[in-house]
């Protein structure tokens, strides 16, 4: 093949790769329903007013070895308790031995949200990170949330959030492309500020959203100096 050739189909591939990396791709869903939660789950952060015994929730994945996603969204069912206000943060963990660590990947922190003091039962709440997160092939992540100590005159469990249980206390389930390339690990519960976790039976109402990753499209000025280089050539060789 002549250089001629070449940059031809070189600029030519390079321009339909970008293009199609920037389709948009289906949405993968693990839920179970957090929409229509409505009974008393877990409780969130943790009354008693000592930071050692701060509440914490988690939900865990595992990809398989050719699973890579996009993080879009958490949503869950969150309910209120004696009209206090509450805010639930959290973010997407990495793992160890089996639970979540005390360590975020990066850019995983999820965007605060406030559960007001006259919110109704299975408030569903939206978490998402400031930019683009992708969860890499063969990795467990565990997605964790809680709130703050809140203590405000009241015995233990008053004045508290909780995140609401499916209904039935279903567990979720995975749909997509997110039942083939995705292993679903449970809940996992923290009474001590995530000193230990225990697995949980309680199936908190949740949706997890993920998109199927592509590379991202070729930059527009490496589409020019790849043009540029094969428009050189050309004249060189019609000169010559």
């Amino acid at each position: 093949m002549n250089l001629t050739h070449f940059f031809r189909r070189l600029l030519f591939s390079t321009i339909a790769l970008g293009a199609l990396s920037s389709l948009t791709q289906a949405q993968v869903t693990i839920s179970n329903n957090p929409a229509t939660a409505t009974t008393e789950g877990t409780v969130l952060g943790n009354s008693a007013g000592v930071l050692a015994n701060k509440y914490w929730k988690a939900y865990g994945i595992t990809t398989s070895a050719s699973g890579t996603f996009d993080f879009t969204s958490l949503q869950m069912s969150s309910e209120n308790e004696h009209n206090a206000p509450h805010t639930i943060s959290g973010g997407i963990y990495t793992d160890s031995a089996g639970n979540p660590s005390s360590t975020l990947i990066a850019g995983g922190a999820f965007g605060s949200q406030l559960v007001g003091a006259s919110a109704p039962a299975a408030t569903l709440l939206t978490f998402t990170t400031a930019g683009t997160v992708t969860l890499v092939p063969s990795t467990t992540y565990w997605f964790v949330l809680t709130s703050e100590v809140y203590n405000a005159g009241g015995a233990d469990f008053q004045n508290v959030v909780r995140w609401d249980l499916a209904v039935g206390n279903a567990l979720p389930g995975a749909t997509g492309a997110g039942a083939g390339e995705v292993v679903l690990e449970g809940y996992r519960f923290s009474d001590n500020n995530r000193a230990s976790w225990t697995s949980s039976s309680l199936s908190n109402g949740l949706t997890i959203e993920l998109a199927t990753h592509t590379a991202a499209a070729p930059e527009p000025t490496s589409l020019a100096f790849l043009a540029l280089g094969g428009t050189l050539v050309l004249a060189r060789r019609r000169r010559a």
